[in-house]
Order: C-alpha cells, then structure tokens, then sequence
C-alpha cells in the first residue's frame, strides 16, 4: 500500500516556492545596501574604504544568492526579476559615483552601462526573465 506519490515524481507539480527565502533576503540587502554605499563613496576620506568594503560585501551575496537559489530550489519570479535589477543597481551606484567624483571617465560609465542595461534587455526579451 503506497502512501503517496514518490519524491521528485513526474505527475506531481511543484509547490510553488515562498518569496521569503533566503536568496531573496540576500537580493533585497543588496538593493538596500545601494544608496549606502553612493552615500559613502560621496564623502571624503575613509568612508570610501568602508564603501569599497561593502561593495564587495554585496557583490559576494551576488554569488551566494544565486547559489542558493538554485542548489535549493529557491528560484521565484521576484528573484528572476530582482537580483538582475540589483546587480545593475550596485554596478550602476558606484559607476556613476566614481565618475561624478572624476576618478572614473564618464565615457567608460556611459560603455559598460549601456552594455549591462542592453544584455538585461535581451536576456528579459529572449527568455521573459533575466
């Protein structure tokens, strides 16, 4: 007597997975952690050491979230749709910033600006998510 449909089987849909999950956690830190880390940049000294640091702190959570997320079975909508949005955010902040504070050419910001923004556009227009 078969107590229920096996683990992983075929026939069975899948639940649909919460939007409060850890990966999503991590991409909404990293949305927040965005004007943190322009504020910083924007003032003199050492802050900009302490916005260089977490920087790399949320591009770290980049990696673990998408790990996450996939080695979990964690991957939502929200995630498909905000951690691209993210990802451009972070890029973007400190782009500009540097630039805005002339240790970066603006031209370089227009190029790979315009480059991530366009690779979005196709991967939302190719797949109907990033």
């Amino acid at each position: 007597m078969s107590s229920g449909p096996a683990p992983g089987d075929p026939t069975v849909p899948p639940q649909p997975v919460s939007a409060w999950n850890v990966a999503n956690l991590l991409t909404a830190l990293r949305l927040v952690l965005v004007p943190v880390i322009v504020w910083l940049l924007l003032r003199a000294g050492d802050w900009r050491v302490l916005a260089f640091f977490l920087f790399m702190f949320a591009s770290v959570t980049d990696l673990i979230d998408g790990e996450l997320a996939r080695r979990r079975g964690l991957v939502t909508d929200f995630g498909k749709i905000a951690d691209p949005i993210a990802d451009k955010a972070l890029t973007g902040g400190a782009l500009i910033s540097l630039s805005a504070l002339a240790l970066l050419p603006w031209w370089a910001t227009i190029v790979i600006l315009f480059r991530e923004i366009g690779v979005t556009l196709l991967r939302f227009g190719s797949s109907g998510t990033a």
